[in-house]
C-alpha cells in the first residue's frame, strides 16, 4: 500500500467513524428520557459511560499491542454493535445503563488503534516522510464528519422517528440507533476489507491527484 492509498484509507475511516459517533450526540438524552427515565437517571448513565472510557482505556491499549491495532478497532465496533442493540431493546434503567456502558468501552477500545495503525504503516513507507502533514490532511474530514453526523442525527427522528415509533418497544429516537448500527456494520465490512481492497499492486483510483480532492471526490 503506496502512501496515497494509505493516507485515503485512514481518513475515510476516521471520517466514517466520527460521522457514526456524531449521530447519537443530538438525541442520546431525549432518547433516555424516551425510554423512560429522569434527568437524574440520565446523568448517572452519562458518568458510567465516562467511568468505562476511563477504566478501560490503559488496558485496552495494551490490548491494541498484543492483537493487534486492526482487530482490536473490528472489536471496539462489535462492542458498539452489541451497546447499540442493547439500548435500541432496553425496558428500563438498568438495561439502558449497560448499554451506556458498553458503548463507553467500546469508545475506549477504539480509542488510538487506527491512529497507531496508520503512524507504524506510514513510517514503513516512507520513514523520513512528513507525517504532521498526513495527519492534517486527516484531521480536516474528522471534524466534517462529526458535524454531518450530528446533523443528521437531528435529522434522522424527523424523517424515520414516525415509523420506529410505531413499532412495538420503540420509539421516536430509536430511528438514530438503528442508523448507528447499520453504519456501524457496513465500517466493520469496510475495515475488515480495506487490506484485501488496497492491495500493493491494486490501481488506486485517485493515484494521479491529491488525497484530499480523491476523498471529496469518493464521497460525492
Amino acid at each position: 500500500m503506496g502512501k496515497r492509498k494509505l493516507l485515503f484509507v485512514f481518513t475515510f475511516n476516521q471520517t466514517i467513524h466520527w460521522f457514526i459517533v456524531g449521530l447519537m450526540i443530538p438525541v442520546i438524552a431525549l432518547f433516555q428520557m424516551e425510554k423512560g427515565l429522569n434527568l437524574f437517571q440520565i446523568g448517572i448513565n452519562m458518568a458510567l459511560y465516562s467511568a468505562a472510557v476511563i477504566l478501560f482505556e490503559l488496558p485496552t491499549g495494551g490490548l491494541s499491542n498484543t492483537l493487534g491495532r486492526k482487530k482490536v478497532y473490528l472489536i471496539s465496533l462489535a462492542v458498539n454493535l452489541s451497546a447499540g442493540a442493547v439500548l435500541v431493546l432496553a425496558k428500563n434503567f438498568f438495561t439502558l445503563a449497560g448499554g451506556i456502558f458498553l458503548m463507553g468501552l467500546g469508545r475506549a477500545l477504539s480509542t488510538g488503534c487506527l491512529d497507531a495503525w496508520f503512524v507504524d504503516e506510514f513510517n514503513k513507507i516512507e520513514p523520513k516522510g512528513n507525517l504532521q502533514a498526513a495527519l492534517a490532511t486527516v484531521g480536516i474530514f474528522i471534524p466534517l464528519g462529526l458535524a454531518l453526523g450530528t446533523l443528521s442525527g437531528g435529522f434522522i427522528p424527523m424523517v424515520l422517528g414516525e415509523i420506529t415509533s410505531q413499532i412495538p418497544g420503540f420509539g421516536k429516537y430509536s430511528s438514530n440507533l438503528l442508523v448507528f448500527n447499520f453504519f456501524i456494520i457496513i465500517q466493520f465490512f469496510i475495515t475488515s476489507l480495506t487490506s484485501r481492497l488496497f492491495t500493493i499492486n491494486t490501481r488506486f483510483p485517485f493515484h494521479s491527484v491529491s488525497p484530499v480532492f480523491a476523498f471529496t471526490t469518493f464521497m460525492v
